[in-house]
C-alpha cells in the first residue's frame, strides 16, 4: 500500500437474495450499472440466475433479468435482456432508463434472427452491438432511433461484432474472415470501415473500448496462438483450461491514428485522458489484480486505496473522465461491485 491512499473505496453492496455483485460500467455522472448474482444455487452448486442493477444515489436498483453494458450521462442503458437460462435464442439487445427495459428491434433483413447484444451507447443515444441469426451469423450493427441498420463490412468478412461507440459516432469492434476466431479490430466513421492492422507480434486483434479523441483500446493474440485458436473452433474442442490458457496471452494496446503502444496486461476501458484500466492476469495459486494504466506505468489498485479496507480488487471493467473506477473483487470475503474515487488534495 502507499502511505497516502489515492482513492476511497465504495461496496455497491446487494440486494436481499442478492449479495454477489459486479459492477461493469459506469458514466461521468457516477451511475453505475452492473450484475447481481442470485444466492439460490442449483445441485451442482452454481447458481440459478443472474439480473442487472443501476447503482445511482448511493441506492441500488434492481433492473431485472439482464446484463447491462454501458450507461450514458442521461442515465440510458444498454445491454441485454434474457430468459431464466441465458439462452442464447432469449437474449435480446435493450436500452433501459430510470428502471424500465425496452426491447431493441432485432435485425431487419431476417426474421430468424437468434440472439442480438447491444454492447454501448453514446450521449446522443446512438447503440452498437451486433445481431445473430441462423442464416448470416453475427452481424455488426447499430440502433439509432430505434431502427436497427448493420454495419459495412470490409471485402472478404464474413461478420462481427461492434464494442464500442463515441461521442463523435465512431464505432470500433471486430470482424473475421472465414471462421470467428480469425477476427481484425476495426474502426467505423462516417459508413467507412478501416482495419486498424495487427499489433506488434500478433495475429488477431479486436477493439473493447474507444474514447471520444478516437483513441481505440484493442487486444491481441500472440501469433503463436493464431493457429491453435483456428484448431480449437474447428474440433469443437476447447475447453475451460484452453480458454484460461488462451486469455493470459492476450495483449492489450493503444491504437491512436496508426501507432501502437504496448500495455502488457488484460484492458477492459479507457477514458478521454487516456487512463486504462483492466486485469492481471493471476499465477499459479494467487488472484488476479485490478490495475490503472496511465502515462506508460502500470499501478496496482490495490496498492492505491486505504490501508486496512480489507478488500482484494479483482477486475476494473470501467473508468469515467472524472477518473473513477467500477469492477469487483473481494470484500470481507465477499464477492462485490466497487466504486473507486479519486482523493481530491
Amino acid at each position: 500500500m502507499t502511505d497516502a491512499a489515492l482513492y476511497t473505496v465504495t461496496d455497491l453492496g446487494g440486494l436481499p437474495g442478492f449479495s454477489k455483485s459486479q459492477a461493469t460500467a459506469l458514466n461521468d455522472v457516477g451511475q453505475v450499472v452492473g450484475t447481481l448474482t442470485s444466492d439460490a444455487v442449483n445441485a451442482a452448486g452454481s447458481a440459478l440466475d443472474s439480473y442487472g442493477f443501476l447503482w445511482s444515489e448511493n441506492q441500488m436498483m434492481f433492473l431485472g433479468r439482464c446484463l447491462p453494458r454501458s450507461i450514458n450521462n442521461h442515465g440510458q442503458i444498454a445491454g441485454a435482456v434474457h430468459d431464466r437460462f441465458l439462452t442464447v435464442s432469449s437474449v435480446a439487445a435493450a436500452l433501459g432508463h430510470a428502471g424500465r427495459l425496452k426491447t431493441l428491434t432485432p435485425r431487419v433483413d431476417d426474421k430468424k434472427s437468434l440472439y442480438s447484444m447491444a454492447e454501448a451507447i453514446n450521449e446522443s443515444g446512438l447503440i452498437v452491438g451486433f445481431s445473430k441469426s441462423s442464416q448470416a451469423g453475427k452481424i455488426p450493427c447499430l440502433w439509432e432511433d430505434g431502427t436497427l441498420c448493420p454495419l459495412p463490412l470490409p471485402k472478404g468478412c464474413q461478420g462481427g461484432s461492434a464494442a464500442a461507440v463515441n461521442d463523435r459516432g465512431q464505432i470500433a469492434g471486430e470482424v473475421w474472415v472465414g471462421i470467428e476466431a480469425n477476427n481484425h479490430a476495426i474502426l467505423w466513421e462516417a459508413d467507412r470501415a478501416m482495419l486498424l492492422g495487427e499489433p506488434p507480434g500478433c495475429g488477431q486483434s479486436r477493439a473493447v473500448a474507444l474514447n471520444n479523441r478516437g483513441t481505440v483500446l484493442l487486444r491481441g493474440i500472440q501469433s503463436n496462438l493464431a493457429g491453435i485458436v483456428r484448431q480449437v473452433m474447428k474440433n469443437n474442442t476447447l475447453n475451460a483450461d484452453t480458454f484460461e490458457t488462451l486469455n493470459y496471452d492476450e495483449t492489450s494496446f493503444l491504437w491512436q491514428k496508426g501507432q501502437m503502444t504496448v500495455i502488457d496486461v488484460e484492458a477492459n476501458a479507457l477514458n478521454d485522458s487516456h487512463q486504462v484500466v483492466g486485469w492481471i492476469s493471476p499465477v499459479l495459486g494467487q488472484k488476479s489484480k485490478a490495475f490503472l494504466w496511465q502515462e506508460g506505468k502500470l499501478n496496482d489498485l490495490n496498492t492505491l486505496i486505504p490501508v486496512g479496507s480489507d478488500w482484494h480488487l479483482l477486475r476494473a471493467n470501467g473508468i469515467n473522465n472524472n477518473g473513477q473506477i467500477v469492477g469487483y473483487g473481494y470484500h470481507h470475503g465477499q464477492c462485490r461491485a466497487f466504486l473507486l474515487t479519486p482523493i481530491t488534495k
